[in-house]
């Protein structure tokens, strides 16, 4: 062989060597540390987002995220939502910090009603309250209906909540202090349709008798404070926590395979605070559904293609302003998602969807 063919062999293979490797370096989206401590890998699964002609914040994020790897246990699957590139976000914090901390009251009405409680934010952040929070203390346990910005060093607000313990009504108890707990799936998604009050309450006691829970007052929280259910939903939640990656900003979570919801935020750190609560509120409803069977941990699960038919769903789903006692815009999602969605300076905090009925 001649020396400039032997040359031109040897270039070609470092070039094609080259391609390899940036190939198989551009395979993952992430290669950081995990929140189990170990490097984990996100296959990258862009999500075609059709355009339209007027964007919106959410179509505008949906189109800079991926799915990543999923992870099966038991009935659930979760698929990570991956942001390609993070951009600067505002220092919004959460209730359970700002409760924890002290920067702000949640208080019953003089007048105390059912459907409304009173909330002052003393801190210089802003404090976000998502949809289906529960709200421990006061005259009743509530669920926060949607979600809800409440500004920095803002006045009093008055939030709309619905009832989760439907038998006390006494006492002179009138502030709630702790919010550490995140409703189920299923109550999650009667809130977003605007279920009424008694629908509210009869997902409660349909939930305490599947269960089997000591709850002399009828409140819904019993079913997390209970030892048994509780270390259980502990064990399964901790499960899940590998897949997060410091870009990760929602998951969508399959049930035997069909997507029940989805919750997207613009902020990664926004999302990592709030990540156990929502995986706990969807183990919570398997846990409580398939009590006294046993857990057991799966390599397979939903289906991407489902899941990706989801989230063009969610894309093309009309947003129908809702007045909101905080600030923001809020959104009724219509069309083949149901669901809320929260902007802010024209930026998107959160959104949290849910199929319709026989889609998926």
């Amino acid at each position: 062989m001649k020396a400039w063919q032997t040359t031109r062999l040897v270039m070609t293979a470092a070039v094609l060597f080259g391609l390899s490797s940036f190939t198989a370096r551009s395979a993952y989206l992430d290669e950081g540390d995990t929140a189990s401590g170990r490097p984990e890998r996100i296959l990258p699964r862009p999500i075609p987002i059709p355009p339209r002609d007027r964007d919106n914040p959410l179509r505008q994020i949906l189109r800079r995220v991926d799915l990543g790897r999923p992870y099966t246990y038991g009935r659930l699957t979760v698929f990570p939502l991956v942001l390609r590139d993070n951009g600067d976000q505002p220092d919004i914090r959460t209730l359970d910090e700002a409760l924890n901390r002290g920067w702000i009251t949640i208080r019953e009405q003089e007048q105390a009603r059912v459907a409304e409680v009173v909330v002052r934010n003393e801190s210089k952040y802003p404090v976000f309250m998502m949809g289906g929070e529960i709200l421990g203390g006061g005259r009743q346990d509530r669920i926060i209906r949607n979600d809800v910005l409440i500004g920095r060093n803002r006045d009093t607000v008055t939030v709309p909540v619905y009832c989760v313990e439907q038998d006390r009504w006494q006492g002179t108890r009138e502030s709630f202090d702790r919010a550490p707990f995140l409703a189920g799936q299923s109550m999650r998604g009667l809130a977003a349709r605007a279920a009424s009050q008694e629908a509210i309450w009869t997902e409660v006691d349909q939930r305490l008798k599947q269960s089997g829970t000591p709850a002399p007052t009828r409140s819904y929280q019993a079913l997390y404070n209970d030892r048994d259910t509780g270390r259980r939903i502990d064990r399964a939640a901790t499960r899940f926590r590998a897949i997060r990656t410091r870009h990760t900003v929602g998951l969508v979570i399959a049930d035997r395979g069909r997507v029940v919801s989805g919750d997207l935020f613009a902020d990664p750190e926004l999302c990592e605070r709030l990540w156990d609560k929502i995986i706990r509120s969807h183990v919570a409803d398997i846990v409580i559904q398939d009590d006294g069977r046993r857990d057991e941990e799966s390599l397979a699960g939903g289906s991407t293609e489902s899941v990706r038919n989801f989230l063009q769903a969610l894309s093309r789903a009309e947003l129908d302003r809702e007045s909101t006692p905080g600030d923001g815009e809020s959104f009724a999602l219509r069309g083949q998602v149901d669901g809320h969605a929260l902007l802010w300076n024209g930026g998107l905090i959160h959104v949290v969807a849910f199929p319709a009925p026989r889609l998926y």
